[in-house]
């Protein structure tokens, strides 16, 4: 509720406090919206941080100055677009030079789009940094890459979500869900396959399978630091420096599943023994950790790599990855081995083995290539 200029009283929707550009937007769409807006200014012009004066004190009679909005990378194209501003004469300058920065001892420095000139002013105080420049600003022109988009998203009420965000939520993360799915899938989709040869054989399977999902844990866990560490050092434009978190990760998982795997391997009996005492699922269990323990070593470094493909924003390869190695690979291997070369469960549970230790492999070669490093998310 706000007076009106007879005295009377107007009922507003939304009521505006500060004349400024960001209050002007607002207000713009509000109306768009058709809402009843009342916007209110102290000063005597409107514009706030973007407007430009005369006379300011202190300074010589006729200078014109922009009051604080010397950085219109915030003002939206989508903005400018929606208000037609152009039709209102609205006209975006650029600066060059961007910047001057004077110092007490007579030295200055000056920037702008010429690289050449930045190089000439840096180097008047360091050499290194004038280098080193150019990369500075390709780091923040990747970060703005993936910063940018998310500045005009909504972002989702996670307190009181509805369908939409719901829908949002899902979008983002569907690639990753898949691979996951893809992969934890092929562990069941091999369970018919062990089913031909009894029960047992498949008591025997479950058991070996829960002992090796729990000592993969561990790897899990520096998989997911180790992805972490590649974003970070991608967005800080050191794609280097994650190359090497990854390879430095891979060789330690790699040796401490070679050490796991051998513990499996000499003493798969007695720990399939501390889950079941029945003679035919003891030995299913125990052939079953024995061998896929032949492959251990592999399991932990493939973890760590398939992972930091996700780290750097590349979820589909691994998904690819998971496809065509669990899925075209080792469950018609598993099939050939078990029954067609009559190697029976065995046959399964080295076909576990050979694709774990394929995956490693050709997540390694792929890493390698290093298409990874130009993926924008």
């Amino acid at each position: 509720m706000a007076g009106n200029a007879t005295g009377g009283a107007s009922t507003y929707d939304a009521i505006i406090i500060g004349a400024g550009h960001n209050g002007l937007v607002t207000a713009c769409y509000l109306a768009r919206a058709k809402w009843k807006v009342l916007v209110l200014e102290r000063r005597h012009v409107i514009g706030g941080a973007c407007v430009t004066e005369e006379d300011v004190p202190g300074f010589p009679p006729g200078y014109k100055v922009s009051t604080a909005a010397y950085v219109n990378s915030l003002f939206r194209p989508q903005i400018i677009r929606e208000l037609r501003l152009a039709d209102y004469g609205f006209a975006l300058l650029e600066r060059n030079p961007s910047s001057f920065s004077p110092f007490p001892d007579g030295r200055y420095l000056m920037l702008g789009p010429d690289a050449a000139l930045n190089h000439r002013e840096i180097s008047k105080f360091s050499a290194r940094d004038a280098d080193n420049y150019p990369k500075y600003e390709a780091m923040l022109a990747r970060v703005a890459q993936v910063v940018e988009p998310t500045i005009g998203m909504i972002p989702p009420d996670v307190l009181k979500p509805g369908l939409g965000d719901i829908w949002k939520l899902m979008k983002l993360s569907s690639t990753g869900v898949f691979q996951m799915l893809v992969a934890t899938a092929s562990w069941t989709a091999l369970m018919p396959i062990v089913a031909g040869f009894g029960e047992v054989a498949i008591a025997g399977y479950v058991i070996a399978l829960r002992v090796v999902m729990f000592a993969l844990l561990p790897a899990l866990g520096l998989s997911n630091a180790a992805a972490t560490m590649v974003g970070q050092n991608l967005g800080a434009g050191k794609p280097e420096r994650s190359e090497s978190a990854v390879w430095k990760a891979g060789l330690f998982n790699f040796a401490f599943y070679f050490f796991v795997g051998l513990i499996l391997w000499l003493f798969s009996n007695q720990i399939i023994g501390i889950f079941t005492q029945e003679a035919e699922v003891l030995k299913y269990g125990t052939s079953a950790l024995h061998i896929i323990a032949y492959g251990f070593a592999f399991y932990g470094p493939g973890m760590v790599l398939e992972t930091a493909f996700n780290g750097a924003g590349d979820t589909w390869t691994p998904t690819y990855l998971n496809l065509i190695i669990f899925w075209l690979v080792e469950i018609p291997l598993a099939y050939l081995l078990a029954y067609y070369f009559e190697m029976g469960p065995d046959g399964v549970f080295w076909a576990i083995t050979v694709a774990f230790s394929l995956l490693a492999i050709s997540s390694g070669l792929l890493f390698r290539r290093g298409k990874w490093k130009s993926k924008m998310v």
